[in-house]
């Protein structure tokens, strides 16, 4: 069962392995005893200010001082272009299945950028790595910039869990 809790203390290594929140400055996640192994992002929720900020590999923590946010990965599109690291570890981003991702798309007119939450529907019971299943993150990467013209976006979550309500 996954279970959302409150990280505090020696555990508090922000549940990247499986992602994070942020809200209000008190930081949720899941297993966050466990530590983080891929290239996570995190969407910084501030107003005009928000943006994806790209993590390291390893590097678990974000700025104290950011009191909203969301936190998942890999990383799919930086300054408008694809950016999915072939050399990621999480092999999520060879796996042909559905996926969700968070993208951000400007608008000059306006000043700002419009937040756009993405699925792609996928996994028809085929072999997750079989091409005619579903979509890998470089190809949702190129729809996300080709068709949807976002300058920055990160994963949220692929294979049989991709939900968006």
């Amino acid at each position: 069962a996954f279970a959302t809790q409150i990280c505090t203390g020696a555990s508090l290594n922000y549940g990247v392995s499986d992602s994070f929140s942020r809200i209000n400055g008190t930081t949720y996640g899941c297993n966050c005893d466990m530590p983080g192994y891929s290239m996570p992002c995190t969407f910084v929720i501030n107003g005009t200010g928000s943006r994806i900020v790209k993590l390291a590999r390893g590097e678990n923590l974000v700025d104290p001082a950011v009191q909203n946010c969301i936190s998942a990965g890999p990383n799919l599109v930086t300054s408008g272009r694809p950016a999915v690291d072939p050399k990621d570890d999480n092999l999520n981003v060879y796996e042909h299945s559905a996926n969700t991702a968070l993208g951000l798309r400007s608008d000059p007119a306006a000043g700002s950028y419009h937040a756009l939450l993405v699925t792609a529907d996928g996994h028809d019971g085929g072999n997750i790595f079989e091409p005619l299943s579903g979509i890998i993150a470089r190809q949702f990467a190129d729809f996300l910039v080709n068709q949807l013209h976002v300058t920055s976006a990160m994963g949220m979550d692929q294979g049989g869990s991709t939900t968006m309500y």
